[in-house]
Order: structure tokens, then C-alpha cells, then sequence
């Protein structure tokens, strides 16, 4: 498309620069996806002035079909870039029913001085080939306080090495890209950019960089001195793409950093370098819409990975647009994809033949649907499978062997559970095997902490797990009570467990996860019953899903166990008002378990006619609490006789049977006065 403005325009900090194309703050370009740059230059020429949506329609998508919301979503990201908040527009108005305004002053022509700074941009000595390409710029949606927050570091003087450390598919590449962009004028030597993807060996990043350079051999002399005379002088920065295979040759960079004055380096790296001068940049996923929330369509494209689907997705199919119908199906897509760079714009393509609630449902499966990425990118950066497997093939053997094992866990988990799934010992009959284990019921938390053993591995299980935490393959959350609970990325989760099936041992684990569980379950069953009840429910809260999914896996192989467990977690469930899922369970665990009278199926009985009583089947309560009062009776179970008689006399009052309600009640008080259970007879 032909520029639409050809003249330079400066306002504020920004400088418009229509005949080249860029945009500037404060000297510095500034990343625009090609269509809102289109935007701002017919609103900009025509400032002041009221500019109807028809008109911009016409000159910014000529011949195209396009839906209104698109032009809201540019418009929101030029605002994002001016910093304007909501309500209150300084360069772009809105003028309801009519159309747009460009309200901040402009300036014509640029000064001199800024003029230069565009002439010195063009002559800077680099390497950088930055597409131009919208997947170039839809990656940096969302990134500009980081941009940001990363040139104000390479400025520092006593900063010379920055390492951007994220999880795979994060965008770690492309926001280096982004900041070298707008360093070119910083260093007079140049900006240069070495991909190391393909450099599997220590020694070699030295060539690898000295090639970038045209730095030659000379003579007898080795090449790393002659780079090191090269640098020595120069005021450079040097972006090291994808460090994470070659950690052993940092202290190469150090002996380059002793050896020159000006030189600054920006790595990316799944993990740090560990260097005492390193300065540390994580590169999180982009911000995601809260769940179950009740923002509209035009709030949500507010969050920057809901923009980069809709950026992204209208790249792949012109007449794609956010908009009512389909905004909250693609805010529930960025919170699966857990706002990953790489894996929404993975996803985002496939609007070219799947409509986002299709591609929703087939998120079940993520890793096959999440392929086809640019052509121009790294293999590894074509897929999420590609780009999670690289990091897993960079770790050690035992951390491989912890990570797939994390897989098992729904929801996240803490390292108690992980040393757990980890350590030989495996819980059996509802304690661990071990005689050191022991159930921590302080204040402060509520923990089952599995002994170590003496043939665990050399590294233990927190030392792992701060290696894959450094590897950015978990991450972790501090709760309120001040402990760590740790979770993966969902791709990252179920990349995981294809490596856990792949593995023979999935079995195992899961069984030891169940394990786990059952003991926690069935540790916890009596707090609720006393003054740590809200520890107890809280600590049962945060692992629900975990239970949920240890009960499925019981359900499967272990009856018995399934059947405790149940009767472990039916107070909590009553508690918290589950009262379906609890009634389904407890049917379950009825219709599996020994029919004869036992401690167990009593607990099961009184659980359900409570259930069934709350939600209005009083056949059903009658069945079951008459079952147990007989059975308890049988074998003498004091409490649940107490528990019973509460329960059929429930039902006698309902129908008036007063007598034989009072004869029950009569009998529940007598044995709790004889068991001096001071709350069963205030009852």
C-alpha cells in the first residue's frame, strides 16, 4: 500500500515520520503494527478535525470487508502507545456517533536536530534484518513497558550484561529484536545480532560471533584474542540469541567484558548465566483476562494477549474481526494458552479455517493443534511442541525425570507433594511407610512431609525443582500464608505428561499421586470436626482438583482406596456446598464397597443421608440413615449411632412421628453424655 501521508509530523514526545514509515518517542522508534501506523497517519494529517469511521475504513482498508471492531482494536493500541488512559484521551478522542479526533497539538515540519537522529538511524551499523512482517509486530503487542524497562538497563553505565529469561514460546526473541530496533542510534559501533539455536558447543560461540562480526584469524594468533583487539575500543551491543545450550561458555563473555570498555551484551536464555554482574529480565506471558469475568468485548481487547489474537488473526484472514460474539470464547483460548506469545499466535492462524469456538474445543489437544508457524523462524519456534522440547532436552537427567512426573498434578502442587511423586517410599494403608513422616498442624500451614531417603537421587527435590524453575518450566506462586505453590504452563503440562506415558512409569506415579493424596485426605478428615476447620477446608480448597483427579485414577484401580477417600472428603464437600459431585461420589462408593457393617461404609451412609436430606430426597435420606442406624448399632459405633439417630429423627419431626423422634434424640443424647462430647450434647 502506498504511504498515506508523506509529510513528518512531531506532538508530544512523538515524532511521525509518514514518507518512512516510523514513529518515534523521544528520538527512539517505536513498534506499529502496519494498519494502526495507517490510522494514525489519517488522523494525525487531518487533526483537529472529526474523522467519520467511513472515511477511515476507506483509506485504511481500501476494497477490504472489515467489521467495526477492528478499528476499535487499532485504535486501542494507539492509545496503549500514547499512554492515555481510560476517559481520558489526549491525542485521540472519541466522538460519539460521529467518528475520531486527533486532539493533541501538532507540529510541522520536525526540527533539525530531530531530523538528524532520523538521518543517524539509517546509517547505523548493524546486522538486524527485522521483518517488517505483522508477525514480527503482532509479537510485540503488549511489551512496550519491557522495551522499555530493557533500554533503560542497556543505558545504565554500570550495566553491562542483560539476559532475558522466559519459558518457551514467551517471546524472548522477538522483544530482543524489538529493543535492538530502538538501540540502533544508542551505539556508535553497532548493533548485532548472533543466533546461537545451532551452536552446540562451548567453543564455538566465540566463532559464532566473531562471523557476525567479520572478525578473521590473524596469523598465529587465536581468534578469541583477535575478537577481543576488535571489541576492545568499540562502543557495541551484542544480542546472543538462545544461550540455554551453551552455559559452560560464560566465562568466555566475562573474559570479554575484563578485555573491553564499552561493550554491553543482551542474551536470551531459558535460563540465567549465573555471572555476578548479570542483570536478570524474566519475560512473562502476556496479561490474560480474569476468568469468569463480565468485561466486555472492548474491555477484554484491552489485554494484551486478547489484541495479539485479534492482531494476529485478522493477518491470517482479512475479514476477521473481535467482536461481541466471539470475544469471550477467544479470552477463554489466551487463559488455556495460559497468554503464551508463541502458542496464541499458533492458535490465531487457524481462523484461516477454524472459527475460534472450534479452535476452543480442540485446545483439548493443544500441542497438535499449536503448529505452522512463519517459515522464516527457527523450527523449534514453528511449534510449542518444538519449542518445550528443547528446553526438556537441556536438562539433566534426574530434572527430566521430576519434570514428566510433574504432569501428574492437577492444578499445581506443592514440594511436599513433589518430593512425594519423587522420593521410593510410596504412602500406603493412609500413612507413609515411613516412621519419620508426620503431618505438620501449626499455625501456619498444613503439610505431609515425606521423609528423604537414603538412595534419593544426589540432587534432592527442591533442588530440582529451583532447576526447572530456572529453566522457566515451572512457575512458581507465593500463597497468602506465605509458602510456595508451584504450577506449569498448560502446553507445558501436557507436553509433560506425553513424556510421563512415553516414559513406562506413568502408572506408578499416579498411583503414588493418589497415595499422596488419600494420606492428606484422610490426615485432614478430623480437623473438620474441630477448631483448625478453616486451615483444614482451605488447605482442601487449594488441592481439590488434585483430589478430584486422584479419585478418578482410584476409581480405575483401587476401590478400596477410592471408597476412603471418599469417606475422608465428605464433611469437606458438605462444607463447601458441593453437594452433587459429593452424592455422586458417595453413590459410587456405596454401590463398590463391603455392604457389611464397617466403620467406613457408616461414615458413607450418615454423609449421604446428609447430602440427600439437604437436597430434598427424603426417600433417599430415610434409606440410607435407616441402613445406619442399624448397622451402627450392630457393630456398636457409638458416634455414628449418634449421627443416625440425628438423621431418622430429622425425618420423624418432618412427618410428625414427635415420639419417636424424642425416643431418638433421648438415645443420641445418652451416649454423647457417655462419650462427654460437649458439642453433640449442646446439640
Amino acid at each position: 500500500m502506498e504511504n498515506l501521508v508523506a509529510q513528518t509530523f512531531s506532538f508530544g514526545d512523538f515524532e511521525l515520520d509518514g514518507a518512512k514509515r516510523l514513529l518515534f518517542k523521544k528520538g527512539k522508534p517505536v513498534s506499529l503494527n502496519s494498519k494502526a501506523f495507517d490510522l494514525l497517519c489519517v488522523l494525525v494529517e487531518n487533526h483537529g478535525q472529526i474523522v467519520p469511521k467511513d472515511e477511515l475504513f476507506d483509506k485504511v482498508w481500501e476494497g477490504q470487508f472489515v467489521e467495526e471492531n477492528n478499528l476499535t482494536v487499532h485504535i486501542s493500541a494507539l492509545r496503549k502507545i500514547f499512554g492515555e488512559r481510560k476517559n481520558d484521551h489526549q491525542f485521540i478522542a472519541t466522538i460519539p456517533g460521529k467518528g475520531y479526533k486527533f486532539v493533541a497539538d501538532v507540529r510541522l515540519p520536525f526540527e533539525k536536530s530531530n531530523q538528524k537522529k532520523l538521518n543517524d538511524l539509517t546509517v547505523s551499523q548493524n546486522n538486524l534484518t527485522v521483518s517488517a512482517s505483522p508477525e514480527f509486530e503482532t509479537t510485540l503487542i503488549g511489551r512496550g513497558r519491557e522495551i522499555a524497562e530493557i533500554k533503560d538497563l542497556l543505558r545504565q553505565d554500570d550495566v553491562n550484561l542483560v539476559t532475558l529469561t522466559g519459558a518457551g514460546g514467551s517471546g524472548k526473541t522477538a522483544l530482543a529484536r524489538g529493543v535492538t530496533e530502538e538501540l540502533k542510534a544508542d551505539f556508535a559501533d553497532g548493533v548485532f545480532f548472533v543466533e546461537l539455536a545451532a551452536v552446540n558447543q562451548a567453543e564455538r560461540v566465540i566463532g559464532a560471533i566473531a562471523q557476525v562480526l567479520d572478525v578473521k584469524e590473524s596469523g598465529e594468533k587465536p581468534l578469541f584474542d583477535v575478537l577481543k583487539d576488535f571489541l576492545r575500543n568499540r562502543e557495541m551491543l551484542l544480542v546472543l540469541d538462545n544461550f540455554e545450550q551453551l552455559l559452560s561458555a560464560a566465562h568466555l563473555l566475562k573474559e570479554l567484558f575484563d578485555s573491553t570498555e564499552n561493550l554491553k551484551i543482551l542474551i536470551t536464555s531459558r535460563t540465567l548465566l549465573h555471572l555476578k554482574f548479570e542483570q536478570e529480565k524474566i519475560v512473562s506471558p502476556l496479561a490474560i483476562p480474569p476468568p469468569k469475568s463480565n468485561l466486555s468485548a472492548e474491555d477484554l481487547s484491552e489485554f494484551a494477549a486478547v489484541e495479539l489474537f485479534a492482531v494476529r488473526a485478522q493477518t491470517a484472514k482479512s475479514s476477521f474481526a473481535l467482536n461481541a460474539e466471539n470475544a469471550f470464547v477467544i479470552a477463554e483460548i489466551c487463559r488455556k494458552l495460559d497468554g503464551l506469545p508463541l502458542a496464541i499466535e499458533l492458535a490465531a492462524v487457524r481462523v484461516r479455517l477454524l472459527s475460534p469456538q472450534a479452535i476452543l474445543a480442540r485446545l483439548e489437544n493443544s500441542l497438535n493443534l499449536l503448529t505452522g508457524g512463519a517459515k522464516d523462524l527457527p523450527i523449534r519456534q514453528r511449534t510449542m511442541r518444538g519449542a518445550i522440547e528443547w528446553s526438556y532436552n537441556l536438562l539433566e537427567t534426574e530434572e527430566q525425570k521430576l519434570f514428566r512426573r510433574l504432569a501428574v498434578f492437577a492444578d499445581g502442587f506443592t514440594v511436599e507433594a513433589a518430593e512425594a511423586i519423587l522420593s521410593e517410599p510410596s504412602v500406603v494403608a493412609g500413612v507413609l511407610t515411613s516412621p519419620d513422616s508426620k503431618l505438620d498442624l501449626n499455625d501456619s500451614l498444613i503439610n505431609i512431609q515425606p521423609p528423604t531417603t537414603a538412595d534419593s537421587s544426589a540432587l534432592s527435590a527442591p533442588d530440582l525443582l529451583i532447576s526447572l524453575i530456572d529453566n522457566n518450566l515451572l512457575v512458581p506462586k507465593e500463597q497468602s500464608d506465605g509458602n510456595v505453590r508451584l504450577q506449569m504452563l498448560e502446553v507445558v503440562r501436557e507436553f509433560a505428561a506425553e513424556c510421563l506415558e512415553n516414559s513406562g512409569e506413568a502408572e506408578n506415579i499416579r498411583r503414588k499421586h493418589a497415595e499422596f493424596f488419600l494420606a492428606l485426605a484422610e490426615e485432614i478428615e478430623p480437623l473438620l470436626l474441630t477448631e483448625k476447620i478453616v486451615k483444614g477446608l482451605e488447605k482442601l480448597d487449594i488441592e481439590h482438583d488434585n483430589l478430584r483427579a486422584a479419585l478418578r485414577w482410584l476409581l480405575i484401580r483401587e476401590i478400596e482406596m477410592m471408597v476412603r477417600m471418599t469417606a475422608a472428603l465428605r464433611q469437606f464437600w458438605y462444607n463447601r456446598c458441593y453437594l452433587t459431585e459429593a452424592r455422586q461420589w458417595l453413590e459410587t462408593a456405596l454401590a463398590e464397597s463391603d455392604t457389611t457393617p464397617n466403620p467406613t461404609r457408616l461414615k458413607l451412609l450418615n454423609a449421604f443421608s446428609l447430602i440427600t436430606r439437604t437436597q430434598g430426597d427424603y426417600a433417599a435420606t430415610r434409606r440410607a440413615s435407616e441402613e445406619s442406624l442399624s448397622a451402627s448399632r450392630e457393630i456398636k459405633d457409638l458416634r455414628q449411632i449418634i449421627l443416625a439417630c440425628h438423621a431418622v429423627a430429622g425425618l420423624e419431626i418432618r412427618e410428625n412421628n414427635l415420639a419417636a423422634a424424642r425416643k431418638l434424640f433421648e438415645e443420641s443424647l445418652l451416649i454423647s453424655r457417655e462419650l462427654n462430647d460437649e458439642r453433640q450434647v449442646a446439640f
